[in-house]
């Protein structure tokens, strides 16, 4: 096992390396006080674990630890560090390690065994997904050749969507930290998020880098993604379209609004933004199927439509409409009362006046 060591302190340098050597495992280390030499070793040796002290000068080796990454995904990383008061919180929360200071070496030579028995094989070809698809529309879901992607922890999925939503932009380490963990100060948010970085990239081992990747550079994040099917750059393709079959597509992915059930805060704006781009779908289409004479399928949308997100005045109107056309009186009243229903439970308001006026003109 090849271990790369970054710690400033010369002599806590020396006893880790004296405990590795005289562990009786076979392994061979290289030790760096400087942090940035430690890097430039990782760009030019494979390593198997990367034993990080936390508070250097120049770049923390939290930093550190998301650039060793960068470099070679299938490295361990074990924090060294004397701050227990968010340590043990943030590294609690995944697969890897830390060592607190004073350095004992019966707790080095644990993590040491740990790491070597839970390491990482390498993943074969046959191991990867050949297909990624991403859900959006009512909550945030992965799928991959072998089935649906299970996130270890709900921030992770949340910082997912973050970076998802902002896929090929640079988004700044402290922005990230202020939309996932508002209510913790920036230590302890840092941490977190160096910690969640982790984690996703072990649950997204499945698929290439190539596909999904994580890159970090300078303070900020970059998702990239490619040879992807994502749903919502499909619906935004697919309502640019005027083709019927195009239209219908865009309305079936719509299953829900962007991260509905996930309830971030953050996406809010964008959830806006979507069920705005619906409405406006839908409105073309009931009006597509009115203008045809094909009563039936417009009320099919409209009703879908109604018990899916907030009414909407116009698409209201024409539902009542369509609603008269197909069955009359009775049709137009069972609507009224399912719209006036919606209003009062997903508005606190009775019937608009002009939606009033539509179904008292078609009952006359």
């Amino acid at each position: 096992m090849r271990i790369l060591i970054a710690e400033d302190e010369p002599e806590n340098l020396e006893e880790i390396e004296r405990i590795l050597y005289s562990s009786g495992m076979f392994v061979e280390v290289d030790g760096y006080i400087n942090p940035l030499e430690a890097l430039a070793a990782v760009e030019r040796n494979p390593y198997d674990l990367a034993l990080l002290d936390i508070m250097m000068p120049v770049i923390n080796g939290m930093e550190l630890g998301e650039k060793c990454v960068a470099l070679q995904p299938n490295m361990s990383l074990v924090y060294i560090t004397a701050y227990n008061n968010y340590a043990t919180e943030a590294f609690g929360l995944h697969a890897l390690d830390y060592i607190l200071k004073p350095i004992h070496p019966e707790r080095l030579l644990t993590v040491l065994t740990k790491v070597r028995t839970q390491e990482r094989r390498k993943v074969s070809p046959d191991e990867l997904s050949k297909t990624v698809r991403i859900v959006s529309f009512s909550g945030l879901r992965m799928f991959s050749d072998f089935g649906e992607i299970h996130w270890d922890r709900p921030k992770a999925a949340e910082l997912f969507g973050y970076l998802l939503l902002n896929k090929e932009e640079r988004v700044h380490k402290e922005t990230l930290c202020e939309e996932i963990w508002p209510n913790l100060d920036i230590d302890r948010s840092l941490a977190n998020l160096q910690v969640t970085v982790c984690r996703l990239r072990k649950t997204m081992g499945v698929f290439t880098r190539k596909q999904i990747g994580i890159e970090f550079c300078n303070g900020y994040y970059t998702l990239h993604v490619s040879d992807t099917e994502y749903d919502r750059d499909t619906f935004d393709k697919l309502i640019q379209s005027e083709e019927e079959e195009s239209l219908l597509d865009a309305f079936r992915l719509y299953k829900g609004n962007v991260f509905e059930q996930d309830g971030w805060l953050w996406a809010e704006n964008l959830r806006v933004a979507y069920e705005k781009k619906y409405v406006l779908l839908v409105r073309k289409l009931a009006e597509l199927y009115n203008n045809k004479g094909e009563y039936h399928r417009a009320e099919a949308i409209m009703s879908e439509f109604v018990m899916k997100t907030e009414p909407d005045d116009e698409i209201s109107r024409l539902f009542l409409t369509v609603s008269e056309k197909i069955s009359g009186a009775i049709g137009l009243k069972k609507t009224g009362k399912i719209l006036e229903a919606r209003y009062n439970e997903m508005l606190g308001m009775s019937l608009p006046k002009d939606v009033k006026k539509t179904c008292e003109r078609l009952l006359e």
